[in-house]
């Protein structure tokens, strides 16, 4: 008499990586597409955000300290400070403004303001003349807003709670408004590499979860 032991039938851990690759294939495709696409199609976007800091606290009034400009007392001092950044993926140059000036109108009084400066330092800001009547800040358009430069501008105004307005015309562009205290901006390069990685290690733990299965 013959006994005929049948071996059990397994599979081969190279079939599972590549049905895993299958899997994640169609996903990965679709993430390099995108950033392809976000680094090729032109996306001019200016944002900008305000920071308002008090310059007069209760403890200087208790202590008897004014802040002064011209020899008058400034009841309700503030520093105004405006940025603005090129966040999209294209320079604006000096026709995506039409001609025309970008103007920071403040709801307090300007006392007066401070040098621009731009980030990168070489890259020129914009230049700035003040309105005091009308309460304004012109800023002349008159170079480029670079692909990632930043233009900041600040102003000591008088008044309560100051807010800013600003108006411009742009072809385009989008401008959006956030303050730096709503968000925190992370490199794109990060993101991009954090779901390749998340893709990686989702497929590792399908294969190693579909291996042990199999061969426990």
């Amino acid at each position: 008499m013959f006994t005929v032991a049948a071996e059990e039938a397994g599979t081969d851990p190279w079939t599972i990586v590549a049905a895993v690759a299958a899997v994640l294939a169609v996903p990965t495709a679709i993430l390099v597409g995108w950033l392809a696409y976000r680094a090729v199609w032109p996306r001019r976007t200016l944002r900008w955000s305000v920071t308002v800091t008090s310059l007069k606290t209760r403890e200087m009034d208790h202590g008897g300290v004014a802040v002064t400009h011209s020899g008058a007392e400034l009841n309700e001092p503030h520093l105004v400070e405006v940025v603005l950044r090129n966040v999209g993926n294209k320079d604006l140059d000096v026709a995506h403004f039409n001609g025309l000036p970008i103007e920071l109108t403040c709801s307090a009084t300007i006392v007066a303001t401070l040098d621009p400066r731009s980030l990168p330092a070489e890259l020129r800001s914009f230049g700035a003349t003040e309105d005091h009547t009308r309460r304004k800040l012109t800023l002349h358009t008159t170079s480029p807003l670079h692909k990632g430069q930043a233009m900041t501008y600040r102003m000591i105004v008088n008044g309560v709670l100051p807010e800013i307005e600003l108006q411009a015309s742009v072809s385009n562009t989008r401008i959006v408004r956030k303050d730096t205290s709503e968000f925190k901006e992370l490199p794109v390069g990060l993101i991009a590499g954090s779901g390749v990685m998340s893709l990686f290690f989702a497929g590792t733990v399908i294969w190693a979860v579909s291996t042990w299965v199999r061969y426990r």
